[in-house]
C-alpha cells in the first residue's frame, strides 16, 4: 500500500484533488462517501458526503499524536490518594491533575473508580455527597477542573485573529439527570465561556461532546503559569446562576452557570463520575487519544511527585522508596534528591519519616530539577525520610 502525504484536499464536484506538494492526482468517487481511514495518515479527519462537491470537513489540525491538551483524562494515575473523604475545602485530592474547587457546598468523598466504567475505561473520578446543601448561598460552587499551563494552549492561537474552536469529549454518570454546566475558563484575561450537556438517563454513562467557540479576545501567556481551565460545575450559587448564561465568550460572572444546572449538593448519596476527557483544537472530536501509563505518569511528574511507590499514599509508614541521608561533616545530614523529570517550577516539599509521621528534616537549594533535604540533629539520620514534591497550578 502507498501512502499520500497531504498538503491540500480540493473537492470539486465528484473530483477529490489530493496535492502533496510534488504533482496532484484526482480520486474519482463517484456517490462514493470517502472516510477518513481511506487515506493514510487522516485519521483526524473527516471526509463525509452523500456525492462529492458536499462539504469536506477538517476535524483537528494538529494530526497525530499530541491531540488531547489533557493531562490523565482516562483517570489512570492517582499519586496522592486513592480516597479521600470528609471533603470541604479546595485541593487536589485523588486523581493527578483535577483540581477540586468548593466553596461553603456540602461534604464530600471523591474516590478514584477502578472498575464499572465505559467499554475501555475502567479507571473514573467519582464525587459522592456526603453531607448536603440544598440550598446553596449566592456564592457558593461546586467544580471538577483541571488547571492548563500557558505553554500547552498555544495552538488554540487564543486572542489573535486566526483563533481557533476547541472540542471537549468525555464520559459522564450520575444518579442525578438534568442539565450540567461545563466551561472553559480564561485565567490570563478573567474570560469564560460555557456549554450546557443533559445527562439523560440515571447511572449510566453518556458520551457527550461539545465545542466552544474561538476567542479573538485575550492571548493567553506563553509560559508555566496557569492560562486556561477546564471546570465541571456540579452546582453553584446565583451568584454564578443570576444572570443570562452564555455560550459566548464574556466576564459577566453572573452568565456562567445555567439557571437550570444540577445541584449535586441537594442529598446525600448524590454522585457524579467521568472519564476518558478529551481538550483539542478544532470543531470536530475525535477517538480518545490513547498513551501509555508510563507517558501519564511521566506528564504528571511535572506538577508532583514523591519518593514513595506509586500506589502508596504520602504520610504512609513505607520503606521503599526511603532517602538516606548522609553526614555533612558538620553536624548536618543531607540527602539529595534529583527528580525524574523537572518539575513546572520549584516546588513545595514535604518530608516524612519511615513510619509516616511528618518529619525534623527541611529542604533546601530547591529547583525544578531536584531538592535536597537537611537534618541539623542526630534524631532519625540513620532512618532517613520520604518526600513530596508540589508544583501544581
Amino acid at each position: 500500500m502507498s501512502k499520500i502525504i497531504v498538503d491540500t484536499i480540493e473537492s470539486t464536484g465528484t473530483t477529490v484533488t489530493v496535492n502533496d506538494g510534488l504533482a496532484s492526482g484526482a480520486i474519482n468517487a463517484g456517490t462514493n462517501a470517502i472516510t477518513a481511514g481511506s487515506v493514510t495518515g487522516l485519521t483526524a479527519t473527516s471526509i463525509t458526503s452523500g456525492t462529492l462537491g458536499a462539504a469536506v470537513k477538517v476535524g483537528n489540525p494538529s494530526l497525530g499524536q499530541g491531540r488531547n491538551i489533557l493531562i490523565n483524562g482516562n483517570m489512570c494515575v492517582y499519586q496522592r490518594s486513592n480516597s479521600v473523604s470528609s471533603i470541604s475545602t479546595s485541593g487536589y485530592k485523588t486523581l493527578d491533575r483535577w483540581h477540586l474547587d468548593i466553596s461553603s457546598l456540602g461534604t464530600w468523598t471523591q474516590t478514584f473508580e477502578s472498575t464499572g466504567g465505559p467499554t475501555s475505561f475502567p479507571n473514573s473520578l467519582k464525587m459522592e455527597c456526603t453531607s448536603a446543601d440544598a440550598s446553596p448561598a449566592a456564592s457558593d460552587y461546586l467544580i471538577i477542573q483541571q488547571r492548563l499551563e500557558g505553554n500547552d494552549v498555544q495552538g488554540l492561537k487564543k486572542g489573535s485573529t486566526d483563533a481557533l474552536q476547541a472540542t471537549l469529549s468525555f464520559w459522564v454518570k450520575s444518579d442525578e439527570t438534568g442539565t450540567y454546566t461545563v466551561e472553559l475558563y480564561d485565567n490570563d484575561n478573567t474570560r469564560f465561556v460555557g456549554a450546557t450537556y443533559s445527562i439523560s438517563t440515571a447511572a449510566t454513562w453518556e458520551y457527550k461532546t461539545i465545542t466552544f467557540p474561538a476567542d479573538t479576545t485575550g492571548a493567553l501567556g506563553a509560559d508555566a503559569n496557569y492560562s486556561l481551565g477546564v471546570h465541571f460545575w456540579l452546582a453553584a450559587g446565583s451568584d454564578y446562576t443570576g444572570g443570562t448564561f452564555s455560550t459566548t465568550w464574556n466576564t459577566t460572572q453572573g452568565n456562567r452557570v445555567s439557571s437550570t444546572q444540577v445541584n449535586l449538593a441537594a442529598a446525600t448519596s448524590n454522585y457524579w463520575q467521568v472519564t476518558g476527557v478529551q481538550l483539542e483544537v478544532g470543531a470536530e472530536a475525535t477517538d480518545y487519544e490513547r498513551e501509555s501509563y508510563a507517558k501519564t505518569i511521566e506528564k504528571c511528574f511535572r506538577y508532583f511527585w514523591k519518593s514513595y511507590n506509586t500506589t502508596v499514599n504520602p504520610g504512609t509508614a513505607a520503606s521503599s522508596g526511603l532517602r538516606r541521608s548522609n553526614s555533612n561533616g558538620s553536624g548536618h545530614f543531607v540527602c539529595s534528591i534529583t527528580f525524574p523529570y523537572p518539575m513546572r517550577a520549584t516546588p513545595t516539599s514535604t518530608t516524612y519519616t519511615s513510619t509516616g509521621t511528618s518529619s525534623t528534616w527541611s529542604s533546601g537549594y530547591s529547583g525544578n530539577h531536584g531538592i535536597n533535604v537537611t537534618l541539623s540533629s542526630g534524631a532519625n539520620t540513620t532512618d532517613g525520610c520520604q518526600v513530596q514534591c508540589d508544583a501544581e497550578l
